[in-house]
């Protein structure tokens, strides 16, 4: 008949955590024939350590204190770290300001174009009701509609280049600051290992204005530059019709005298 040995519980003194090991017997499952006629007993090892506290994640607020503890006592990354954070924040102040500028030219935009539409809709409708204007006196109405649209188009061209170029620089100003919050997040998360020629290099200024512009940045300033020309024809299409509209109703009302 086999003897089976159960697994003892472990040691009373054994703690749940800290670096623990057990080493528990149990019976072979056969008879052995040794001399003695007992019973031939294998020992298992059973490893139970307790691998400790999981590492802090990359990034963690203790990491980050550590870092900036040895960034502060380091006299270069503390000077560098200083001067970043102070650029950014005069960054960001400089792409409030723009921005602020591109919404108000924009603003100046719709005035100018509702404007132009009332004046316009104020001359048909004058041409439309007087009696004292006829064929012969035409060209009044036309020239007045003529320099309205001619000044509007010149004017809401002029905005238009000044909205482009406030948006151009807001967005140049954006892709600097989003650099320059990048070098100062790998400062802190990476500490001693942060290393300038990997982490923030430099970067040689290009001698062609053209060259600076990124792919994303050209598409934005392209798609400005679609909507400002729809603008313009939309108007001398409204102008064209306003003019076109005021000779048909004084020459081709009847009224010649």
């Amino acid at each position: 008949m086999n003897n089976v040995i159960p697994l003892g519980r472990p040691p009373s003194g054994l703690s749940e955590h800290g670096s623990r090991s057990a080493r528990v017997s149990t019976s072979a499952g056969t008879s052995s024939s040794s001399p003695s006629g007992s019973l031939s007993m294998t020992e298992v090892s059973i490893d139970i350590s307790d691998p400790g506290p999981d590492p802090l994640p990359s990034g963690s607020n203790e990491t980050e204190a550590i870092n900036l503890q040895y960034i502060h006592g380091n006299t270069r990354l503390r000077l560098i770290l200083q001067e970043w954070e102070s650029k950014l924040r005069d960054s960001q102040d400089i792409i409030l300001r723009k921005q602020t500028l591109s919404l108000n030219v924009k603003n100046e935009i719709y005035h100018l174009i509702g404007f132009f539409s009332v004046f316009q809709g104020v001359v048909l409708t004058t041409v439309s009701q007087a009696s004292l204007l006829s064929c012969h006196n035409w060209w009044g109405p036309f020239a007045l509609s003529l320099l309205a649209s001619l000044t509007t188009l010149v004017g809401v061209c002029h905005k238009f280049w000044n909205f482009i170029s406030w948006k151009r620089a807001a967005e140049e100003e954006i892709a600097n600051a989003k650099v320059l919050k990048s070098q100062i997040d790998n400062l802190k998360l990476l500490g001693k290992r942060f290393t300038f020629a990997k982490h923030a290099p430099d970067v040689e200024p290009k001698q062609d204005e053209e060259k600076t512009c990124s792919n994303w940045l050209c598409a934005v300033n392209s798609y400005y530059y679609y909507i400002a020309l729809l603008v313009v024809v939309s108007m001398l299409g409204f102008s064209a019709i306003i003019l076109i509209s005021c000779r048909k109703i004084l020459c081709d009302s009847g009224s010649t005298a």
